[in-house]
């Protein structure tokens, strides 16, 4: 089978919730391609999905190395930082999709968290009103933004 295939594959089904299919398609990739910055990525993806983000950082760390400039893979990690409470790290790999991407919601509203989380209201606040100025319909924006003003 078509590995681009697989790999769209096992991206819907990460998209879709089905962590065991995910598994089984990403499994199929790292055989035919172990190492692939592709099949690395993806795999992060899969154990932040799984609740596993701390064996999902060097995971996405490797697929960044191949690409420095992946907008995606730069948002997924500084997630994964997150969740593990690296908030300064997170910080900067969100920083980095913006030098990318300045108008990414997505960058500057989880950069927005991370910096509530290290006590930085003002620039924390900033960072949704960016996300806000570029799209206000953004639910979690708002939402994101009152909790840090409650």
């Amino acid at each position: 089978m078509d590995l681009r295939v697989i790999s769209q594959q096992a991206a819907q089904a990460l998209e879709s919730g089905d962590l065991a299919g995910a598994d089984v398609l990403i499994g199929h990739l790292h055989a035919a391609r172990p190492g692939h910055p592709q099949v690395r990525y993806l795999q992060g993806i899969l154990r932040i999905r799984q609740g596993r983000s701390a064996e999902a950082i060097p995971l996405l760390e490797m697929a960044l190395a191949a690409k420095p400039d992946h907008l995606s893979v730069l948002l997924h990690l500084g997630n994964a930082l997150q969740d593990v409470q690296r908030y300064e790290a997170a910080v900067e790999k969100y920083d980095a999709a913006l030098k990318f991407k300045p108008d990414f919601t997505g960058a500057w509203n989880n950069r927005g968290n991370a910096l509530g989380a290290l006590k930085q209201y003002d620039a924390a606040l900033a960072s949704f009103d960016a996300a806000l100025a570029i799209s206000s319909t953004e639910a979690g924006t708002w939402y994101n933004r009152g909790c840090l003003l409650h």
